[in-house]
C-alpha cells in the first residue's frame, strides 16, 4: 500500500496562500480513511442551484440530438428515442444498484450516473411521445404539441413531489391522459425517473443548506466526490486530526481531477 508523503513542510496548509500538489501529497490507492471537506466555489447555500441548470442542460442536449436525427428521418428518430429511453432507464437502475450495494467510490459515481441517465431517459421519452410514439395509448394527443407534453411531465412531477395529491383530487395542467395500461405504465416510468432525481436533489439541498460538505473516505472517495462538484474555483480540504502525523492540506479541485483522471477511469463502474 502506498500513502501520502510525510515530508510536508510546516505551513504548507493552503490557508497560507498555496494549494498542495495532488500528485506529490496523495496516492490514489491509499486505503487509509481521512476526513475531507469539499468547499464549492459558489456559496454553499447557493451551490445546489446549479443542479437544475445541469438537469436542463443534459435534458435539452439529449432532446436536441434526437431532434437533429429527426431531420434526417422522423421514423428512425422516434424509434431510436424510444429504445434509448429504455436503455437509459435500465442504466439508471443499474447505476442506482451499484451506488447502494457497491463500495463507497461506486456509490458516489453510481448516484451521478443514475441521475444523469434518468434525465436522459425522460428527454428521449418525451421526444418519442411528442413525435407520435404510443399516441393510441393517450387521450387528447391529436393536437397536442411539445407544450402539452411538457405540462404532462410537470403533472407527473407534481404527483411525485406532492405525494399523489394532484391525482387524488384530479388536478391536472395537461389535457393529456393515459387511456390504456401501456399509457399508465409510461406514466409510472416517468414518475420513477422523476423520483430518482427528486431524492438526489433533496439530499443535496439539505447538505447545501446545512453546510455539511464534510465526509470520511479514502483518496479515491474524495476524487469521486470532486467529480460531482463544479471544479472551477472549488477546494478539497484534508483535515489533519484523523491521521495525527499528517498535516492539513488543501487542493484545487481542477488539479485533483486532472491528476487522478487515469486512475479514476480505471476504477469507474463503467469499466468494472
Amino acid at each position: 500500500m502506498s500513502g501520502p508523503r510525510d515530508d510536508l513542510e510546516e505551513g504548507a496548509f493552503a490557508g497560507a496562500g498555496a494549494f498542495a500538489s495532488p500528485r506529490e501529497q496523495l496516492a490514489f490507492d491509499d486505503d487509509r480513511i481521512y476526513e475531507w471537506e469539499i468547499v464549492p466555489a459558489a456559496a454553499p447555500r447557493l451551490a445546489w442551484m446549479t443542479m437544475p441548470v445541469s438537469f436542463l442542460g443534459i435534458g435539452a442536449g439529449t432532446y436536441g440530438i434526437a431532434w437533429l436525427i429527426g431531420l434526417l428521418s422522423q421514423e428512425w428518430a422516434t424509434w431510436l428515442a424510444s429504445a434509448g429511453a429504455v436503455i437509459c432507464f435500465l442504466t439508471s437502475l443499474w447505476a442506482l444498484a451499484r451506488s447502494i450495494f457497491g463500495n463507497s467510490a461506486q456509490g458516489i459515481e453510481g448516484a451521478t450516473v443514475a441521475r444523469n441517465a434518468a434525465v436522459m431517459s425522460i428527454a428521449l421519452l418525451m421526444y418519442a411521445l411528442v413525435t407520435g410514439a404510443g399516441s393510441e395509448d393517450f387521450a387528447n394527443v391529436e393536437s397536442a404539441g411539445p407544450g402539452q407534453w411538457a405540462l404532462y411531465l410537470i403533472d407527473n412531477a407534481l404527483i411525485v413531489i406532492l405525494a399523489d395529491l394532484p391525482e387524488v383530487y384530479a388536478w391536472s395542467l395537461s389535457e393529456i391522459q393515459a387511456k390504456t395500461e401501456f399509457g399508465q405504465l409510461v406514466g409510472a416510468l416517468v414518475r420513477v425517473l422523476i423520483t430518482l432525481g427528486v431524492i438526489d436533489v433533496a439530499i443535496r439541498v439539505v447538505r447545501a443548506m446545512t453546510g455539511d460538505n464534510a465526509f470520511f473516505g479514502t483518496v479515491a472517495d474524495m476524487y469521486w466526490q470532486c467529480m460531482d462538484v463544479q471544479p472551477v474555483g472549488s477546494v478539497a480540504r484534508r483535515v489533519a486530526h484523523v491521521v495525527p502525523d499528517e498535516a492539513p492540506l488543501e487542493f484545487d479541485l481542477e488539479q485533483v481531477l486532472e491528476a487522478f483522471r487515469e486512475e479514476g477511469e480505471k476504477t469507474s463502474i463503467v469499466n468494472d
